[in-house]
């Protein structure tokens, strides 16, 4: 399972090298019903459409999710008392496992850490987002829509 997930972080690391991102509200020839769909997605999508590094955790969150996972809930983990559920104090084991493991993937390549982000704070924001995902993967729908409201505040503080 971490094969694959290395070479798609290779492969999107080709790709976002090689992409331009275009801001919508950066193009000079937009028209009137642009600059309101624009606006409207931005406003439905708690703003992920205009922030591509809100984008690009979202997909790696995808990516990731279930990186290494053990094959069984987080709650066979805890009552099994896993090693990961020590580790993780019983909270979101498979998550955090997921997460911990495509950090430190990602910590090896430097130019796709320099295309996602170039300063302290988006490091921060682009993490923060990137947890925040993964979690919500292994909630229920209900914990999800809290989780996802949290995400939401975060992102307005950030």
């Amino acid at each position: 399972m971490f094969v694959p997930t290395a070479i798609a972080l290779t492969t999107l690391a080709s790709v976002v090298q090689y992409s331009r991102i275009v801001n919508p509200n950066e193009i000079s020839h937009q028209n009137s019903t642009d600059d309101e769909l624009a606006a409207y997605l931005h406003d439905h999508t708690f703003g992920i459409t205009s922030d591509p590094l809100t984008q690009f955790a979202c997909i790696l969150a995808g990516l990731i999710h279930d990186l290494d996972h053990p094959g069984v809930p987080n709650a066979v983990l805890v009552q099994e008392q896993d090693p990961l559920a020590t580790k993780y104090k019983e909270k979101s084991v498979a998550e955090q496992n997921s997460v911990d493991l495509s950090w430190d993937m990602l910590m090896k390549y430097k130019e796709l850490q320099a295309c996602i982000y170039s300063t302290k704070e988006e490091l921060t924001r682009f993490r923060s987002i990137l947890v925040n995902v993964v979690m919500v993967s292994g909630l229920s729908w209900r914990s999800s829509a809290v989780l996802l409201a949290s995400l939401r505040l975060t992102c307005l503080r950030l």
